[in-house]
């Protein structure tokens, strides 16, 4: 298990594990977590190298790993804070409510998708640009959805004309809707089937390996690791799992 990433030394490696039964793959990715007061949220995000100054200015920080319990056949997320700027007594409480805001947030994402599908509000524009062909300059309609802040912006092929041109930007629109609606229906999902807890490791990071050997599942309280590894049972076959890729994220 990494614990050198409590102690400052995180090594910003990606694991792989592959169920040698059924051939599920399961991901350890070396996540940090910092709390915007200003929005209310525990933000999670991987350790890059083009990641390492994010929160810099947080008076909460810390450390995010997900494990399995095996008696409860859930995921469990751990949130360990590394960070107490000001010694916040209500730590615990402040991160947790960060967590189910992220949560209810994605929930908001996912309803305010699904009506714009529904109502397909997009507005037309003509104009003239350089584009990629035989032509240098060509007349092309770019199709443009404002409620997304213009994040479906369809480019005319030549030769389309304008009724074609709005009929395969619509396409385009439901595809791209239904691939970003069914990634946040999938991690909405995750996160509301998982179990998480905290743990404050703030004011003495070298007692952070005690808490690290002795984890009990905060539902069914069975001992777990702090994250996946080659002991964690497959969630879908439980089926033994094998190390098939390490990845150094830097």
């Amino acid at each position: 298990m990494k614990y050198n990433n409590l102690i400052g030394e995180k090594m910003a490696l990606t694991e792989e594990y592959t169920c040698k039964k059924c051939g599920n793959k399961l991901v350890n990715k070396d996540n940090l977590f910092f709390y915007d007061s200003e929005l209310k949220a525990t933000i999670v995000y991987p350790l890059l190298f083009s990641t390492a100054s994010r929160g810099a200015d947080s008076l909460i920080k810390g450390d995010v790993s997900e494990t399995y319990c095996q008696n409860c056949k859930k995921f469990v997320r751990i949130y360990i804070i590394t960070t107490n700027k000001n010694n916040i007594e209500n730590v615990h409480e402040i991160v947790k409510q960060g967590i189910n805001n992220n949560i209810d947030k994605k929930l908001m994402v996912i309803n305010e998708l699904k009506e714009i599908k529904k109502r397909e509000k997009y507005m037309v524009e003509k104009k003239k640009e350089k584009i990629m062909s035989k032509v240098a300059h060509e007349t092309s309609y770019i199709v443009i959805f404002p409620e997304l802040n213009n994040g479906f912006t369809y480019y005319g092929d030549s030769g389309l004309n304008e009724h074609e041109v709005i009929e395969k930007a619509i396409d385009g629109f439901h595809e791209q809707v239904d691939y970003i609606l069914d990634f946040y229906i999938k991690d909405y999902k995750k996160d509301i089937e998982a179990n998480y807890f905290v743990l404050d490791a703030s004011n003495n990071l070298s007692e952070s390996y005690n808490l690290l050997d002795n984890l009990n599942c905060p539902k069914c309280h069975a001992k777990i690791d702090y994250e996946i590894n080659e002991k964690t049972p497959c969630p879908k076959c439980g089926g033994k799992l094998s190390l098939t890729n390490t990845i150094d994220s830097h």
